[in-house]
């Protein structure tokens, strides 16, 4: 497929307690002054994963991707040896018309691909939808919430990952009045319960940066997000 237009499609991503342990490790072995800094929802090694009220469950954690062996040493990102097959699997799908990019379109495909993750799996499958396309959320899902996403054509970076979550820069910063009141209303899963508070923030979140960041110019989509029920 040469161009394509996504609109929904099941995602496989990383946990939100491994997300977390990543995160931490990064800071620990690079900005080791940064550990255990920063409010709202941000990882800390002082915290389990499991007492944290807002576990961030959006499409901001790095999904699966597909693989050619052909990028072997490139410099690219590399899939593990544990998730190899999978990735490999999606470029199948891919090839086929049945995926693009990290998205899936069929949940026996997404079941699948998850299948080829060798143990200790620790990735789940989502759904997500932009807001402005009227496809129907599929029956054998249930809703975590909303937030403002890139979708595809951004990476799937989400506005509420990186400025409540993920992002090392927030703990080098103050807690910003409007962001804290908007990280009051993410529901447990780290997303909004309607499309509106989610508009709202992203210009928060925009006008919290400065302004010649990147995010002022990327094209943000709201997007809702189910897990499988």
């Amino acid at each position: 497929m040469s161009e394509c237009t996504v609109t929904s499609g099941f995602l496989i991503e990383k946990t939100f307690a491994r997300m977390c342990r990543e995160l931490l490790t990064g800071i620990e072995e690079n900005r080791p002054h940064l550990l255990n800094k920063g409010g709202y929802s941000l990882p800390r090694g002082d915290v389990p994963v499991e007492r944290m009220a807002k576990q961030y469950r959006g499409i901001d954690r790095e999904p699966i991707q597909a693989w050619m062996e052909g990028l072997r040493g490139s410099g690219v990102v590399e899939p593990t040896d544990q998730e190899l097959a999978a990735s490999l699997f999606l470029t199948e799908l891919e090839d086929a018309g049945n995926a693009y990019d990290t998205f899936v379109f069929a949940l026996a495909d997404a079941r699948t691909t998850l299948g080829k993750i060798e143990p200790p799996v620790e990735r789940e499958i989502i759904w997500a939808r932009r807001m402005d396309a009227a496809d129907p959320p599929p029956p054998e899902t249930t809703l975590l919430g909303y937030e403002p996403s890139g979708f595809y054509e951004q990476d799937d970076v989400s506005a509420v990952a990186q400025g409540m979550f993920f992002a090392w820069w927030v703990r080098e910063r103050e807690e910003d009045h409007q962001l804290k009141m908007y990280h009051s209303k993410l529901n447990r899963w780290g997303l909004f319960d309607t499309p509106t508070d989610a508009e709202a923030y992203l210009q928060a979140f925009r006008a919290s940066l400065p302004p010649d960041w990147d995010e002022h110019w990327y094209t943000y989509y709201t997007t809702e997000v189910r897990a499988l029920a």
